[in-house]
């Protein structure tokens, strides 16, 4: 059994898409209160800094994750070190995990 890297890695794309959905949910929050909109709006942030913050907690967050997933690999290869050699051979002495894994 081996730690297979992660493939997946990719940066937090910056689309138009994004941008207008960003714009889209700064109006509704000012709209939800009508009477407080101005101040509602003068504690918001830019979209672009919106998306900016996103951007930072994404490469965070994959980081995160990537660092949660080797520490479990590497709890699981203890723990299957851990085990006693009399449990994991079997009768025609193969050994039981390279069984389960091949």
């Amino acid at each position: 059994m081996r730690f297979a890297p992660h493939h997946g890695i990719y940066a937090y794309e910056r689309t138009n898409r994004k941008l207008k959905a960003a714009e889209r949910r700064l109006r509704l929050d000012r709209e939800k209160f009508p009477l407080f909109a101005e101040e509602i709006g003068e504690s918001q942030p830019t979209p672009e800094e919106l998306l900016a913050a996103r951007a930072r907690s994404f490469v965070t967050s994959q980081q995160n994750s990537r660092d949660r997933a080797a520490r479990n690999w590497w709890q699981a290869r203890a723990e299957l070190r851990a085990i006693p050699d009399v449990i994991l051979l079997q009768d025609d002495g193969t050994d039981l995990v390279e069984r389960l894994f091949d």
